[in-house]
């Protein structure tokens, strides 16, 4: 099912080194199709700037640091349906910085912040018509790191510095000129106006140098920016004051079918089993759902990809986004086994308890493939 939408704080906190963390959003977008967002080129060589409108004039205006709007004629005209639609289920880099108040952007970390956008076939029960789920590394780096640019470092949680979702002209120069970030834009769009929309090679060639790939990422940007409210988050970690809570998982693995909860210890406190919580399986396929009942005992091995890695490689950080295992469990692993092409050989395991019930199993292993690669390229022994 579609993940909760929590109606978050002004500011939320994310727990040093506990992985990936997802945030859940939910919104029917507000455009005027009569009047699609409007970019100008900073220069020949770009990138792009967003313009604002002015309703009682007619006018665009580029807003300038420390000066007055400029009116400018636009070069470009994007509407932000045909961005949805281009970028639909598609992981980029988002700009989520180091961020002092009121409005002051300090550079980096450039490579810890994902956004997916999802656009839904039918309105949720709220009547939203859009899915945004935003995926954060809080791999932490030692003060003064050499990458201290790409990932929050310990100096920040010492200083309380919070990070914010930067999408203004003059906070996303710096980050839209980084060239993994650009190579990542221009690959995902060169790829999908040739699925979505059935360009041509020239045709798109012609669109990469106008910029276009820029327009609708910062159509997307302009989105979440005003349309959402997305907290400013810190890194904090365990303290003597805040001490880690530990947890116990309880798993109850069936032939077909599995469950779990998990158990909150507080040292201090005698709560029981009252401290406890259903399971939740995020889809890494399909970030917007999560399950929490009775799901298939099915598991299935494949990577978890969180956007163009070798892109994110380029920036100079080889561990962002790297999800500790290979298993995919539950409706998700179902869905992956009915997606194989019957090519690549065994990809996963129909039910792992009878696997460790049976003796010979134990003596023979038996490869399996990662699921979306070919046929030999990948392989793990089970036994």
């Amino acid at each position: 099912m579609l993940a909760t939408i929590t109606d978050y704080k002004q500011k939320i906190t994310l727990i040093q080194d506990s992985g990936i963390q997802f945030l859940d959003f939910a919104l029917t977008p507000e455009s005027d199709t009569e009047l699609p967002n409007k970019f100008v080129r900073k220069s020949a060589n770009g990138p792009l700037l967003r313009l604002n409108y002015h309703e009682h004039n007619g006018k665009y205006s580029l807003m300038l640091p420390g000066a007055a709007p400029e009116i400018v004629k636009p070069e470009f005209s994007i509407p932000l349906e045909q961005s949805l639609k281009l970028l639909n289920q598609i992981w980029l880099p988002l700009p989520f910085l180091r961020f002092t108040p009121p409005h002051t952007f300090i550079r980096g970390p450039d490579n810890w912040a994902r956004v997916q956008i999802l656009t839904l076939d039918t309105p949720d029960q709220d009547g939203n018509t859009l899915r945004v789920t935003l995926a954060f590394d809080t791999k932490v780096y030692p003060e003064s790191h050499d990458n201290d640019y790409l990932a929050p470092t310990e100096n920040d949680i010492k200083t309380g510095l919070s990070f914010a979702l930067a999408y203004h002209n003059e906070d996303l120069a710096e980050f839209l000129d980084l060239t993994w970030v650009d190579g990542w834009l221009r690959d995902v769009f060169t790829q999908q106006a040739a699925e979505q929309e059935e360009r041509t090679a020239r045709h798109i060639s012609a669109s990469l140098r106008e910029f276009e790939y820029q327009a609708h990422y910062l159509n997307v940007l302009a989105l979440l920016g005003s349309q959402l409210r997305i907290p400013e988050i810190k890194i904090t970690t365990n303290t003597l004051q805040e001490p880690a809570v530990n947890v116990d998982l309880i798993l109850d693995v069936g032939n077909s079918h599995t469950c779990g909860i998990l158990v909150e210890d507080h040292a201090d406190e005698s709560y029981g089993l009252n401290q406890t919580y259903e399971l939740q399986l995020r889809d890494l396929s399909e970030p917007h759902y999560l399950y929490n009942a009775l799901f298939e005992s099915r598991v299935e091995f494949a990577q978890a990809k969180f956007g163009q890695q070798s892109f994110s490689v380029e920036s100079g950080r080889e561990d962002a986004f790297i999800w500790p295992s290979i298993t995919r469990v539950g409706h998700e692993a179902c869905r992956m086994a009915l997606q194989r092409l019957g090519t690549e050989g065994s990809t996963g395991i129909s039910s792992p308890r009878r696997l460790t019930q049976r003796s010979r199993y134990r003596q023979n292993n038996h490869p399996c493939f990662l699921a979306g690669l070919p046929s030999g390229k990948s392989s793990l022994f089970v036994g």
